[in-house]
């Protein structure tokens, strides 16, 4: 949920008794290109462990680096690959749901993932 998962939302639901939570989408795509920005908007407390980095995007290399970073800088329990996002934004640029059907680049981005971190991948 874009704009909603931020910290002060996945501490609150941490409070109410959330076992898990996840952060906001994230572009594996700016993080390809080290873009700070998407750095700080996964960023997290150690108050709401377990914590999940979800990622999205379309190209494999592009989760493999940025799998790699989320890993190190990071740190959290867990990666997660948006497969489901049906927004327009999201699925026009071929992310998301888009990659439903696509079963060949589906496997090459988990892939990509699972190389590149030993990290769970809920």
């Amino acid at each position: 949920m874009a704009g909603i998962t931020d910290i002060a939302f996945r501490q609150i639901c941490r409070i109410c008794g959330a076992d898990v939570v996840y952060s906001e989408m994230a572009s594996a795509t700016a993080l390809f290109f080290q873009a700070e920005k998407t750095l700080e908007l996964v960023k997290f407390d150690k108050k709401e462990r377990p914590y999940i980095v979800q990622l999205f995007g379309k190209e494999p290399e592009h989760f493999a680096k940025a799998t790699r970073i989320i890993t190190k800088k990071i740190k959290p329990d867990g990666i997660d690959i948006n497969f489901g996002c049906p927004a327009k934004k999201v699925f026009g640029h071929g992310s998301g749901c888009a990659l439903m059907p696509q079963k060949d680049l589906a496997r090459k981005i988990i892939s990509a993932v699972c190389e590149n971190t030993t990290l769970p991948f809920p």
